[in-house]
């Protein structure tokens, strides 16, 4: 859609609004006399940030139809209607009342339960606990209160446009926000933005997965549970998503991620590269993967370089993920750096691991002496 927000001029042809027509209907039929897709003259008078298909400004609106913007105003009442509000987002506190409001029912169930293995009839039980009796019967029945019903609104104005959404939706090329400009230029009653992305938010995975599960690396767990093996595929796959575009920010990314999981999640890959080169103990594992990627360290890497240097970290960082992974691994990985540690010639214990020194144990007199 156009940004353009310039002033605008009459359009070539201006119908006069007809007798209690309304705002929609007006702008289709000015979008018709001047053979301009809806959702085009929608972009161009609409707020900027009141979503799709937007409010309209009655000055914008006034300035194309060439009147003033009072007598529009007095023509279509409705643009001067309050913007609609969205229901807040859950806040911790809800989510909170929510948990104590169940566990409140948990308790009722358990105390009613209780009551009638004592004797206690269906209506005294629903006297003393202030619930119907099929409340009581449904605690009886089951010790776990079932899930309150979430009511079903099924959006009426994509009843006769499901079989075309549907079409779009099949088209992997076309963003929701281009069916949804199709689809508001070819039907006369007008579709929210919402309802279409909502639609399909619910419809287009299971329709998209083959296509998704052929280019896309498999993450395990749910979509808030992926490994760091999984992240660095993706990074690996598509760097320019995640802002790595060359060695450089690859490395920033890496150390930002170690950085925030505590400097756990490498915990041993530079041991393992120095295992690797059998040298570089005094170096980061930035430099190692330098040098393991061109046999020697270089400071000025160009494009191919990068490219190069970018692909051996994330190959790297793939085989120590999927070794440390093992039963085993992480110590496995220590065993050898240790091993190669204790072979090289400049090694000291004492140095390296800054162990203090024994103090001699002076002789004490015997007493009895």
């Amino acid at each position: 859609m156009p940004t353009d927000r310039r002033a605008l001029g009459p359009l070539p042809r201006i119908p006069r609004p007809n007798h209690r027509e309304g705002l929609d209907g007006y702008l289709r039929r000015l979008a018709a006399a001047n053979r301009v897709p809806p959702s085009y003259l929608y972009a161009h008078l609409a707020i900027p940030g009141t979503g799709y298909p937007g409010r309209i400004d009655p000055d914008r609106l006034a300035a194309v139809t060439g009147r003033a913007t009072g007598a529009i105003i007095r023509a279509f009442p409705t643009l001067l209607s309050a913007p609609r509000t969205h229901a807040p987002r859950r806040t911790a506190e809800n989510r909170t009342a929510t948990t104590r409001s169940r566990l409140a029912r948990a308790q009722t169930y358990a105390a009613i339960r209780q009551d009638r293995a004592d004797g206690a009839s269906i209506r005294a039980l629903a006297a003393r606990y202030h619930v119907n009796r099929r409340t009581v019967r449904q605690a009886l029945e089951s010790p776990t209160p079932p899930e309150r019903k979430k009511p079903a609104r099924p959006a009426p104005n994509l009843h006769p446009l499901r079989d075309r959404l549907d079409a779009l939706l099949d088209d992997g090329n076309l963003s929701i926000r281009e069916i949804w400009q199709r689809l508001f230029d070819e039907v006369d009653k007008p579709v929210s933005y919402s309802t279409v992305a909502e639609y399909a938010r619910t419809r287009r995975p299971a329709k998209r997965r083959p296509a998704e599960q052929a280019r896309a690396p498999q993450l395990s767990g749910t979509p808030m549970q992926h490994t760091a093996r999984d992240l660095f595929h993706l990074v690996r796959t598509r760097p320019k998503m995640y802002g790595v575009h060359d060695y450089t920010s690859a490395c920033a990314f890496v150390t930002g991620y170690d950085a925030a999981t505590g400097f756990i999640a490498l915990a041993g890959f530079r041991e393992m590269l120095i295992t690797r080169l059998g040298t570089g103990d005094n170096l980061t594992w930035h430099a190692l993967v330098n040098r393991l990627a061109f046999g020697e360290y270089r400071a000025e890497l160009d494009l191919d370089a990068n490219n190069t240097a970018i692909e051996t970290l994330f190959g790297q960082l793939d085989r120590f993920l999927e070794l440390r992974d093992q039963s085993g691994g992480l110590v496995r990985i220590y065993d050898d750096y240790l091993t190669w540690l204790k072979s090289q010639p400049w090694f000291d214990a004492v140095k390296h691991f800054k162990i203090p020194p024994v103090a001699p144990v002076q002789p004490t007199e015997d007493p009895a002496d």
